[in-house]
Protein backbone atom coordinates (compact mmCIF):
# COMPACT_ATOMS: atom_id res chain seq x y z
CA UNK A 1 0.00 0.00 0.00
CA UNK A 2 2.75 2.48 -1.17
CA UNK A 3 3.59 4.02 -4.31
CA UNK A 4 5.75 2.30 -6.56
CA UNK A 5 9.55 4.01 -6.90
CA UNK A 6 10.54 4.75 -10.13
CA UNK A 7 14.05 3.76 -11.09
CA UNK A 8 16.48 5.63 -11.18
CA UNK A 9 18.77 3.25 -13.65
CA UNK A 10 21.03 5.10 -16.06
CA UNK A 11 19.83 5.20 -19.99
CA UNK A 12 20.96 2.81 -22.88
CA UNK A 13 24.16 2.97 -24.87
CA UNK A 14 24.25 3.28 -28.72
CA UNK A 15 23.34 0.22 -30.55
CA UNK A 16 27.01 -0.63 -31.59
CA UNK A 17 28.37 -2.75 -28.67
CA UNK A 18 30.48 -5.82 -28.32
CA UNK A 19 31.10 -8.65 -25.53
CA UNK A 20 34.69 -9.04 -24.04
CA UNK A 21 33.80 -12.57 -23.30
CA UNK A 22 30.70 -14.86 -24.16
CA UNK A 23 28.02 -13.74 -21.94
CA UNK A 24 27.00 -16.13 -18.71
CA UNK A 25 24.21 -18.66 -19.78
CA UNK A 26 20.50 -17.04 -18.68
CA UNK A 27 19.15 -18.33 -15.57
CA UNK A 28 17.42 -21.39 -16.15
CA UNK A 29 14.45 -21.30 -19.12
CA UNK A 30 10.84 -20.62 -18.38
CA UNK A 31 8.01 -23.60 -18.75
CA UNK A 32 8.67 -23.29 -22.86
CA UNK A 33 11.84 -23.51 -24.61
CA UNK A 34 13.78 -24.18 -27.47
CA UNK A 35 16.76 -24.37 -29.26
CA UNK A 36 16.54 -22.28 -32.18
CA UNK A 37 17.06 -18.93 -31.23
CA UNK A 38 14.51 -15.96 -32.16
CA UNK A 39 15.73 -12.64 -34.40
CA UNK A 40 17.58 -10.60 -33.13
CA UNK A 41 16.05 -7.77 -31.27
CA UNK A 42 15.28 -4.82 -33.03
CA UNK A 43 15.27 -1.23 -31.31
CA UNK A 44 12.06 0.89 -32.57
CA UNK A 45 13.01 3.77 -34.84
CA UNK A 46 11.36 6.25 -33.41
CA UNK A 47 13.06 5.86 -29.19
CA UNK A 48 15.91 7.62 -29.00
CA UNK A 49 19.54 6.57 -28.24
CA UNK A 50 20.96 7.75 -25.22
CA UNK A 51 24.73 8.00 -24.60
CA UNK A 52 25.24 6.77 -20.95
CA UNK A 53 27.07 3.26 -20.56
CA UNK A 54 26.12 0.64 -17.32
CA UNK A 55 29.45 1.11 -15.38
CA UNK A 56 28.51 -2.19 -12.72
CA UNK A 57 29.45 -5.47 -12.21
CA UNK A 58 25.77 -6.53 -12.44
CA UNK A 59 24.12 -9.87 -12.52
CA UNK A 60 20.64 -9.43 -11.72
CA UNK A 61 17.97 -12.69 -12.42
CA UNK A 62 14.83 -13.78 -13.01
CA UNK A 63 14.39 -17.13 -11.77
CA UNK A 64 11.80 -19.99 -12.14
CA UNK A 65 13.79 -23.42 -11.37
CA UNK A 66 14.46 -24.24 -8.04
CA UNK A 67 18.14 -26.10 -8.72
CA UNK A 68 19.56 -23.05 -10.09
CA UNK A 69 22.70 -21.84 -8.28
CA UNK A 70 25.31 -18.31 -9.37
CA UNK A 71 28.78 -20.08 -9.60
CA UNK A 72 31.42 -18.88 -7.26
CA UNK A 73 32.99 -16.78 -10.13
CA UNK A 74 30.27 -15.26 -10.46
CA UNK A 75 29.16 -14.51 -7.07
CA UNK A 76 32.67 -13.25 -6.52
CA UNK A 77 33.09 -11.28 -9.72
CA UNK A 78 29.81 -9.15 -9.07
CA UNK A 79 29.08 -6.08 -7.18
CA UNK A 80 25.53 -5.94 -7.00
CA UNK A 81 23.60 -9.01 -7.40
CA UNK A 82 20.08 -9.51 -7.16
CA UNK A 83 17.72 -12.40 -7.92
CA UNK A 84 13.47 -12.58 -8.23
CA UNK A 85 11.97 -16.34 -7.69
CA UNK A 86 8.63 -17.59 -7.45
CA UNK A 87 7.24 -17.36 -3.62
CA UNK A 88 6.28 -21.02 -2.10
CA UNK A 89 8.26 -23.43 -0.46
CA UNK A 90 10.10 -25.48 -3.81
CA UNK A 91 12.56 -22.52 -3.24
CA UNK A 92 13.27 -22.24 0.33
CA UNK A 93 16.73 -23.90 -0.97
CA UNK A 94 17.28 -21.48 -3.22
CA UNK A 95 16.15 -18.61 -0.80
CA UNK A 96 18.65 -19.96 1.61
CA UNK A 97 21.57 -20.63 -0.62
CA UNK A 98 21.58 -16.84 -1.62
CA UNK A 99 20.95 -15.86 2.07
CA UNK A 100 24.08 -17.72 3.15
CA UNK A 101 25.90 -15.54 0.01
CA UNK A 102 24.40 -12.10 1.11
CA UNK A 103 22.29 -11.77 -2.22
CA UNK A 104 19.44 -9.54 -2.41
CA UNK A 105 16.53 -12.03 -3.22
CA UNK A 106 13.17 -11.06 -3.71
CA UNK A 107 9.82 -13.52 -4.39
CA UNK A 108 6.86 -12.82 -6.09
CA UNK A 109 3.80 -15.36 -6.26
CA UNK A 110 3.11 -16.72 -9.88
CA UNK A 111 6.61 -16.00 -11.21
CA UNK A 112 7.31 -17.09 -14.98
CA UNK A 113 9.56 -14.96 -16.41
CA UNK A 114 13.27 -16.12 -16.57
CA UNK A 115 15.78 -13.81 -17.91
CA UNK A 116 19.75 -12.99 -16.71
CA UNK A 117 20.35 -9.19 -17.30
CA UNK A 118 24.45 -8.48 -16.29
CA UNK A 119 27.98 -7.31 -17.22
CA UNK A 120 28.96 -10.61 -15.56
CA UNK A 121 29.71 -13.46 -17.24
CA UNK A 122 29.77 -16.99 -16.52
CA UNK A 123 33.61 -17.24 -15.39
CA UNK A 124 33.61 -13.77 -13.24
CA UNK A 125 35.06 -11.80 -16.71
CA UNK A 126 33.73 -8.62 -17.83
CA UNK A 127 31.39 -8.03 -20.72
CA UNK A 128 28.82 -5.26 -21.74
CA UNK A 129 25.37 -5.30 -20.68
CA UNK A 130 23.31 -8.15 -22.16
CA UNK A 131 19.81 -9.86 -21.37
CA UNK A 132 19.63 -13.43 -22.09
CA UNK A 133 16.44 -15.60 -21.80
CA UNK A 134 15.95 -19.07 -22.92
CA UNK A 135 13.87 -18.75 -26.08
CA UNK A 136 15.32 -15.66 -27.67
CA UNK A 137 18.38 -13.82 -28.60
CA UNK A 138 20.73 -12.70 -26.76
CA UNK A 139 19.95 -9.11 -26.67
CA UNK A 140 22.48 -6.38 -26.74
CA UNK A 141 23.15 -2.48 -26.72
CA UNK A 142 19.79 -0.37 -26.33
CA UNK A 143 17.91 -3.70 -25.58
CA UNK A 144 19.63 -5.25 -22.94
CA UNK A 145 19.13 -1.36 -21.16
CA UNK A 146 15.39 -1.67 -21.49
CA UNK A 147 15.89 -5.31 -20.25
CA UNK A 148 17.61 -3.85 -17.26
CA UNK A 149 15.23 -0.99 -16.68
CA UNK A 150 12.53 -3.16 -16.28
CA UNK A 151 13.86 -5.44 -13.81
CA UNK A 152 14.81 -2.32 -12.00
CA UNK A 153 11.12 -1.63 -11.83
CA UNK A 154 10.14 -5.17 -11.28
CA UNK A 155 12.47 -5.14 -8.31
CA UNK A 156 11.24 -2.20 -6.55
CA UNK A 157 7.85 -3.27 -6.94
CA UNK A 158 8.39 -6.10 -4.99
CA UNK A 159 9.91 -4.15 -1.99
CA UNK A 160 8.71 -4.69 1.46
CA UNK A 161 5.18 -2.78 1.92
CA UNK A 162 5.32 -0.35 5.19
CA UNK A 163 3.96 -1.39 8.11
CA UNK A 164 2.48 1.82 9.17
CA UNK A 165 0.53 2.41 6.21
CA UNK A 166 -2.44 3.19 8.00
CA UNK A 167 -0.56 6.09 9.63
CA UNK A 168 -0.83 7.33 5.78
CA UNK A 169 -4.92 7.66 6.35
CA UNK A 170 -6.72 10.55 7.36
CA UNK A 171 -10.12 10.42 9.08
CA UNK A 172 -13.03 11.57 6.83
CA UNK A 173 -14.53 13.90 9.72
CA UNK A 174 -11.22 15.82 9.36
CA UNK A 175 -11.65 16.80 6.20
CA UNK A 176 -15.59 17.22 5.31
CA UNK A 177 -18.34 18.68 6.93
CA UNK A 178 -20.33 16.80 9.67
CA UNK A 179 -23.05 14.21 8.57
CA UNK A 180 -21.00 13.05 5.41
CA UNK A 181 -19.36 9.90 7.10
CA UNK A 182 -22.31 8.35 6.79
CA UNK A 183 -22.71 8.86 3.14
CA UNK A 184 -19.29 7.87 1.90
CA UNK A 185 -18.17 4.57 1.80
CA UNK A 186 -15.07 4.09 4.74
CA UNK A 187 -14.06 6.31 7.78
CA UNK A 188 -10.97 6.78 6.53
CA UNK A 189 -9.26 8.99 3.46
CA UNK A 190 -6.38 6.75 1.93
CA UNK A 191 -3.74 9.27 0.06
CA UNK A 192 -5.25 9.72 -3.06
CA UNK A 193 -8.63 10.48 -1.60
CA UNK A 194 -6.86 12.84 1.31
CA UNK A 195 -4.62 14.54 -1.70
CA UNK A 196 -8.08 15.51 -4.01
CA UNK A 197 -10.65 15.87 -0.80
CA UNK A 198 -9.48 19.43 -0.18
CA UNK A 199 -9.41 20.35 -3.91
CA UNK A 200 -12.71 19.43 -4.24
CA UNK A 201 -14.30 21.37 -1.41
CA UNK A 202 -12.17 24.46 -1.34
CA UNK A 203 -12.66 25.72 -5.08
CA UNK A 204 -14.95 25.95 -7.75
CA UNK A 205 -12.64 25.06 -10.44
CA UNK A 206 -13.01 22.23 -12.84
CA UNK A 207 -10.30 19.54 -11.60
CA UNK A 208 -8.84 16.29 -13.25
CA UNK A 209 -8.43 13.51 -11.03
CA UNK A 210 -6.10 10.67 -11.95
CA UNK A 211 -4.95 7.63 -9.96
CA UNK A 212 -4.54 3.84 -10.67
CA UNK A 213 -7.70 1.70 -10.93
CA UNK A 214 -8.74 0.54 -7.37
CA UNK A 215 -7.23 3.79 -5.58
CA UNK A 216 -10.60 5.07 -4.31
CA UNK A 217 -11.89 7.38 -6.69
CA UNK A 218 -15.40 6.71 -6.25
CA UNK A 219 -15.28 8.73 -3.17
CA UNK A 220 -14.30 11.88 -4.28
CA UNK A 221 -16.72 11.92 -6.81
CA UNK A 222 -19.06 11.26 -4.00
CA UNK A 223 -17.71 14.38 -2.02
CA UNK A 224 -18.09 16.48 -5.07
CA UNK A 225 -21.85 15.78 -5.53
CA UNK A 226 -22.77 16.14 -1.37
CA UNK A 227 -20.83 19.41 -2.10
CA UNK A 228 -23.16 20.54 -5.15
CA UNK A 229 -25.82 19.21 -3.24
CA UNK A 230 -25.56 21.56 0.20
CA UNK A 231 -25.32 24.34 -2.64
CA UNK A 232 -29.17 23.68 -3.38
CA UNK A 233 -27.66 22.65 -6.89
CA UNK A 234 -27.42 18.76 -8.34
CA UNK A 235 -24.88 16.71 -9.43
CA UNK A 236 -24.81 14.25 -12.89
CA UNK A 237 -22.35 11.33 -13.07
CA UNK A 238 -21.31 9.94 -16.27
CA UNK A 239 -20.05 6.69 -16.95
CA UNK A 240 -18.62 5.02 -19.95
CA UNK A 241 -20.80 1.84 -20.47
CA UNK A 242 -24.45 0.53 -18.52
CA UNK A 243 -22.66 -2.08 -16.96
CA UNK A 244 -20.57 0.64 -14.87
CA UNK A 245 -23.67 2.11 -13.78
CA UNK A 246 -25.06 -1.00 -11.83
CA UNK A 247 -21.35 -0.44 -9.62
CA UNK A 248 -21.85 3.12 -9.13
CA UNK A 249 -25.97 2.33 -7.95
CA UNK A 250 -24.74 -0.15 -5.51
CA UNK A 251 -22.30 2.22 -4.44
CA UNK A 252 -25.03 4.74 -3.55
CA UNK A 253 -27.74 2.76 -1.90
CA UNK A 254 -26.70 4.09 1.50
CA UNK A 255 -27.76 7.71 -0.28
CA UNK A 256 -30.90 6.99 -0.89
CA UNK A 257 -31.41 5.04 2.65
CA UNK A 258 -30.14 8.34 4.13
CA UNK A 259 -33.18 10.28 1.85
CA UNK A 260 -31.23 11.19 -0.74
CA UNK A 261 -32.55 11.15 -4.65
CA UNK A 262 -30.81 9.09 -7.02
CA UNK A 263 -31.97 7.96 -10.45
CA UNK A 264 -30.09 5.84 -12.86
CA UNK A 265 -30.77 6.65 -16.40
CA UNK A 266 -29.75 4.44 -19.15
CA UNK A 267 -30.77 2.96 -22.16
CA UNK A 268 -32.46 0.01 -20.43
CA UNK A 269 -34.34 2.01 -17.68
CA UNK A 270 -37.42 3.89 -18.35
CA UNK A 271 -37.23 6.67 -15.58
CA UNK A 272 -40.93 9.24 -15.50
CA UNK A 273 -39.37 12.38 -15.62
CA UNK A 274 -40.49 13.80 -12.72
CA UNK A 275 -38.78 11.62 -10.68
CA UNK A 276 -36.12 13.22 -12.98
CA UNK A 277 -36.36 16.43 -12.00
CA UNK A 278 -36.32 15.81 -8.01
CA UNK A 279 -33.74 13.43 -7.93
CA UNK A 280 -30.44 15.12 -6.55
CA UNK A 281 -28.21 12.84 -8.31
CA UNK A 282 -28.35 11.43 -11.71
CA UNK A 283 -26.52 8.76 -12.43
CA UNK A 284 -26.27 8.26 -16.43
CA UNK A 285 -23.89 6.87 -19.32
CA UNK A 286 -22.62 9.21 -21.50
CA UNK A 287 -24.92 9.12 -24.80
CA UNK A 288 -28.36 8.40 -22.15
CA UNK A 289 -27.22 12.19 -20.70
CA UNK A 290 -26.58 13.74 -23.88
CA UNK A 291 -30.37 12.19 -25.38
CA UNK A 292 -31.57 13.78 -22.22
CA UNK A 293 -29.99 17.06 -22.51
CA UNK A 294 -31.99 17.62 -25.46
CA UNK A 295 -35.40 16.76 -24.49
CA UNK A 296 -36.98 20.27 -23.97
CA UNK A 297 -39.22 19.36 -21.20
CA UNK A 298 -36.30 18.53 -18.86
CA UNK A 299 -34.30 21.89 -19.87
CA UNK A 300 -35.03 23.30 -16.53
CA UNK A 301 -34.01 20.36 -14.41
CA UNK A 302 -30.76 20.58 -16.30
CA UNK A 303 -30.32 23.97 -15.66
CA UNK A 304 -29.82 23.02 -12.04
CA UNK A 305 -26.81 21.15 -12.48
CA UNK A 306 -23.82 22.26 -10.78
CA UNK A 307 -21.69 19.77 -11.12
CA UNK A 308 -20.91 16.65 -13.45
CA UNK A 309 -18.47 14.05 -12.22
CA UNK A 310 -17.43 12.44 -15.55
CA UNK A 311 -15.85 8.86 -14.92
CA UNK A 312 -13.27 7.48 -17.27
CA UNK A 313 -12.88 11.05 -18.62
CA UNK A 314 -9.72 10.48 -21.16
CA UNK A 315 -11.73 8.42 -22.96
CA UNK A 316 -11.64 11.81 -24.66
CA UNK A 317 -9.43 10.49 -26.59
CA UNK A 318 -11.33 7.29 -27.76
CA UNK A 319 -12.37 7.30 -31.26
CA UNK A 320 -15.79 5.74 -30.69
CA UNK A 321 -16.66 7.51 -27.70
CA UNK A 322 -14.88 9.93 -27.43
CA UNK A 323 -16.66 12.28 -29.83
CA UNK A 324 -20.26 11.84 -28.00
CA UNK A 325 -18.36 12.88 -24.68
CA UNK A 326 -16.65 16.02 -26.10
CA UNK A 327 -19.41 17.37 -27.65
CA UNK A 328 -21.37 17.17 -24.27
CA UNK A 329 -18.64 19.26 -22.26
CA UNK A 330 -18.11 21.31 -24.82
CA UNK A 331 -22.08 23.06 -24.57
CA UNK A 332 -21.53 22.41 -21.11
CA UNK A 333 -18.94 24.48 -20.48
CA UNK A 334 -20.36 26.82 -23.05
CA UNK A 335 -23.94 26.95 -22.27
CA UNK A 336 -22.94 27.48 -18.31
CA UNK A 337 -20.13 29.01 -16.11
CA UNK A 338 -21.44 26.99 -13.41
CA UNK A 339 -21.53 23.84 -14.34
CA UNK A 340 -18.26 22.41 -12.41
CA UNK A 341 -16.66 19.67 -14.09
CA UNK A 342 -14.82 16.66 -12.34
CA UNK A 343 -13.02 14.16 -14.40
CA UNK A 344 -12.01 10.93 -12.56
CA UNK A 345 -9.24 8.84 -14.85
CA UNK A 346 -7.00 5.81 -14.36
CA UNK A 347 -3.52 6.57 -14.84
CA UNK A 348 -3.22 7.06 -18.96
CA UNK A 349 -1.20 9.11 -21.31
CA UNK A 350 -3.80 11.91 -22.63
CA UNK A 351 -4.53 13.00 -18.83
CA UNK A 352 -2.48 16.14 -19.20
CA UNK A 353 -3.76 17.22 -22.61
CA UNK A 354 -7.68 16.33 -20.85
CA UNK A 355 -6.71 18.68 -18.09
CA UNK A 356 -5.75 21.46 -20.73
CA UNK A 357 -8.16 21.18 -22.82
CA UNK A 358 -11.27 21.45 -19.54
CA UNK A 359 -8.95 24.18 -17.83
CA UNK A 360 -9.16 22.54 -15.02
CA UNK A 361 -6.53 21.98 -12.04
CA UNK A 362 -4.76 18.29 -12.40
CA UNK A 363 -4.51 16.21 -9.24
CA UNK A 364 -2.29 12.72 -10.08
CA UNK A 365 -1.15 10.43 -7.60
CA UNK A 366 0.63 6.82 -8.14
CA UNK A 367 -0.55 5.48 -4.47
CA UNK A 368 -2.28 2.58 -4.86
CA UNK A 369 -4.66 -0.28 -2.43
CA UNK A 370 -2.75 -2.89 -3.48
CA UNK A 371 0.77 -4.10 -4.67
CA UNK A 372 1.05 -4.39 -8.33
CA UNK A 373 4.20 -6.57 -10.11
CA UNK A 374 4.23 -7.49 -13.30
CA UNK A 375 5.79 -9.83 -15.88
CA UNK A 376 6.73 -10.20 -19.41
CA UNK A 377 6.65 -14.04 -20.08
CA UNK A 378 7.99 -15.24 -23.59
CA UNK A 379 6.44 -17.09 -25.67
CA UNK A 380 6.80 -20.18 -27.11
CA UNK A 381 8.72 -20.16 -30.54
CA UNK A 382 5.40 -20.76 -32.14
CA UNK A 383 3.78 -17.56 -31.42
CA UNK A 384 5.92 -16.06 -33.88
CA UNK A 385 5.41 -18.53 -36.81
CA UNK A 386 3.90 -17.17 -39.79
CA UNK A 387 0.72 -18.97 -39.94
CA UNK A 388 -1.93 -16.91 -38.41
CA UNK A 389 -3.80 -19.96 -36.40
CA UNK A 390 -0.59 -21.64 -34.98
CA UNK A 391 0.34 -18.16 -33.04
CA UNK A 392 -2.90 -17.38 -32.13
CA UNK A 393 -2.71 -21.46 -30.72
CA UNK A 394 0.29 -20.90 -28.85
CA UNK A 395 -0.76 -17.74 -27.38
CA UNK A 396 -3.76 -19.28 -25.77
CA UNK A 397 -1.68 -22.43 -24.86
CA UNK A 398 0.26 -19.98 -22.83
CA UNK A 399 -2.62 -18.11 -21.17
CA UNK A 400 -4.23 -21.44 -20.47
CA UNK A 401 -1.07 -22.19 -18.96
CA UNK A 402 -0.82 -19.18 -16.53
CA UNK A 403 -4.32 -19.22 -15.45
CA UNK A 404 -3.75 -22.54 -14.33
CA UNK A 405 -0.79 -21.87 -12.18
CA UNK A 406 -2.59 -18.44 -10.45
CA UNK A 407 -6.35 -20.51 -10.18
CA UNK A 408 -4.38 -23.66 -8.34
CA UNK A 409 -3.38 -21.83 -5.80
CA UNK A 410 -6.55 -19.49 -5.29
CA UNK A 411 -6.05 -16.77 -7.52
CA UNK A 412 -8.40 -15.21 -10.17
CA UNK A 413 -7.55 -14.55 -13.40
CA UNK A 414 -8.35 -11.69 -15.68
CA UNK A 415 -7.63 -12.66 -19.69
CA UNK A 416 -7.74 -9.95 -22.28
CA UNK A 417 -7.69 -11.19 -26.00
CA UNK A 418 -7.78 -8.59 -29.08
CA UNK A 419 -11.32 -9.68 -30.52
CA UNK A 420 -15.03 -10.59 -28.90
CA UNK A 421 -14.14 -14.09 -31.03
CA UNK A 422 -11.03 -14.83 -29.48
CA UNK A 423 -12.55 -13.94 -26.17
CA UNK A 424 -14.91 -16.71 -26.66
CA UNK A 425 -11.81 -19.19 -28.04
CA UNK A 426 -10.00 -18.45 -25.51
CA UNK A 427 -12.66 -18.74 -22.68
CA UNK A 428 -13.64 -22.41 -24.10
CA UNK A 429 -9.72 -23.45 -24.17
CA UNK A 430 -9.81 -21.90 -20.31
CA UNK A 431 -13.21 -24.37 -19.53
CA UNK A 432 -11.32 -27.49 -21.63
CA UNK A 433 -8.81 -26.95 -19.31
CA UNK A 434 -10.66 -27.06 -16.10
CA UNK A 435 -12.69 -30.42 -17.02
CA UNK A 436 -15.28 -29.48 -19.07
CA UNK A 437 -16.01 -31.03 -22.84
CA UNK A 438 -15.81 -28.46 -25.19
CA UNK A 439 -15.21 -31.09 -28.32
CA UNK A 440 -17.21 -29.51 -31.59
CA UNK A 441 -18.18 -26.12 -29.62
CA UNK A 442 -18.17 -23.51 -32.17
CA UNK A 443 -16.56 -20.27 -30.59
CA UNK A 444 -19.26 -18.23 -32.80
CA UNK A 445 -22.13 -19.94 -30.62
CA UNK A 446 -22.42 -17.09 -27.66
CA UNK A 447 -24.65 -19.24 -26.24
CA UNK A 448 -23.34 -22.47 -25.98
CA UNK A 449 -19.63 -20.66 -25.40
CA UNK A 450 -21.51 -19.30 -21.92
CA UNK A 451 -23.17 -22.28 -21.44
CA UNK A 452 -20.01 -24.39 -20.70
CA UNK A 453 -17.35 -21.59 -19.48
CA UNK A 454 -20.23 -20.86 -16.61
CA UNK A 455 -20.73 -24.49 -16.06
CA UNK A 456 -15.92 -24.60 -15.37
CA UNK A 457 -16.18 -21.17 -13.77
CA UNK A 458 -15.13 -19.25 -16.64
CA UNK A 459 -16.77 -15.72 -17.27
CA UNK A 460 -17.04 -13.64 -20.30
CA UNK A 461 -17.09 -9.93 -20.85
CA UNK A 462 -16.93 -8.18 -24.20
CA UNK A 463 -18.96 -5.23 -25.73
CA UNK A 464 -22.27 -6.45 -26.17
CA UNK A 465 -22.35 -8.76 -23.57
Amino acid sequence: MTPQPKSTAPSPPPLATTTTERPAEPCPPGPTTSAKRQPAHVWPPHLALPADTEQRALLWCKVTAPDWRPSKQMLTAAEDIRVIVPAGPDFDALRTFLAQHDVPVRSADHWTEAEQVGTVGDLGGATDLVALTATAAPAAGPAAYAARDAFAAQWDALADLPANDAATHVPVADLVPEGWQELLPHPTFNPVQAAAVPAVLETDQHLTIVAPTGAGKTAIGMVAALQTHTRGRKAAWLVPQRSLTDELDRDLETWRRAGRRVVRLTGEYAVDAELIRTADLWVATTEKFEAISRTGSLRAALAEVGCLIVDEIHLLGDPTRGPVLEALLARVREDSAQVRIVGLSATVANAGQVTDWLGARLIRSPWRPTRLTWQLPLLPEAAEAPEWNVRSHARTVEAVRIARGITETGGSVLVFCGSKRGVRATALALAADRGVSTKGADPDDSELVERLCTRAGVRLHYRDW
